[in-house]
Formats: C-alpha cells, sequence, structure tokens
C-alpha cells in the first residue's frame, strides 16, 4: 500500500506510524508522554484525505507553522477541542460541531483537549491537488442526463 504522508503535516513529528488496511496510521503522544493518540488517514481521491482520530490526551499541539493551500473540514464526534490562534482569537469544537478552516490562516498558538478525550474525523484538501479531480466531477455532474427511448 502507497504510504500517506499529508504535507499538511509536513513539520508535525508523530510517536510512529505504520500502514493499515487501506490507510496510514499516525499515532501521537503528549509531550510528558501520558496521552495517546491514532489518526487512521485514508486517501479519498489524489489531494483529498480523511482521517478518523480517536485521540485520549490533554493536547497534541506542537510549535509548527502553517502550510498554505489546504482546506481542512473537522466534525467531532465526541469529546472536545479547543484552540488558540495568533490574533487572539479561541475556537471550541465539541460534540456535533463541524469547523471549516484554510492553512493560509492565523497561526495556532496552543491547542488543548480539555476533558482529554476527542474522537472526530478530519477531511484535508489540498486545493492544488484536488481540483483538477474536482473540476472532472463538477463536469459529469453538470451533463444533462440522457435518455435513450425504449422501442
Amino acid at each position: 500500500m502507497k504510504k500517506i504522508n499529508p504535507e499538511t503535516w509536513r513539520n508535525y513529528k508523530f510517536a510512529g506510524e505504520e500502514d493499515g488496511k487501506n490507510c496510514t496510521i499516525y499515532y501521537l503522544s503528549d509531550s510528558d508522554g501520558s496521552g495517546k493518540g491514532i489518526m487512521h488517514v485514508y486517501e479519498v481521491m489524489n489531494g483529498i484525505l480523511m482521517s478518523y482520530d480517536v485521540l485520549d490526551m490533554k493536547s497534541c499541539w506542537q510549535d509548527t507553522p502553517p502550510v498554505p493551500g489546504f482546506i481542512q473540514i473537522n466534525y467531532c464526534n465526541e469529546g472536545c477541542f479547543e484552540f488558540e490562534l495568533e490574533t487572539g482569537e479561541i475556537g471550541f469544537l465539541s460534540s456535533g460541531d463541524l469547523a471549516i478552516s484554510d492553512t493560509n490562516g492565523s497561526q495556532f498558538v496552543s491547542s488543548h483537549i480539555p476533558y482529554g478525550k476527542y474522537r472526530g474525523i478530519s477531511i484535508m484538501i489540498d486545493i492544488e491537488k484536488a481540483q483538477p479531480v474536482i473540476d472532472l466531477s463538477l463536469i459529469h455532474i453538470s451533463e444533462p442526463t440522457r435518455r435513450t427511448p425504449i422501442s
């Protein structure tokens, strides 16, 4: 299986990784080693990745610069996630919440998992890589449906 190595995480330090069934599994740990996390990352189509995240930790934040050109969609199924941007803005994602962000925005200065538990799905879109696939899909959607009469 082809290893999935998202460009959006190019500066992130994972505790480990391995090949899973049709996915790459990334392991995370708290800076003090007290918590852990697992991300199952699937390539849905060229430039579009989906990750199922199971985090049992207080924080997975690392001081890494943002990588421009990505859109990220996050859905929290259980638990919550809190972050602060360099602008002073604070975001909070809790069970049932959906958030959409682009990586051209402000730098994260911290993040926390207040209850020590987060379960969610993330979709990462590399705009440059995904655009040709999206364009092709839209062409097929916009074509009129042709019906041939049955004789």
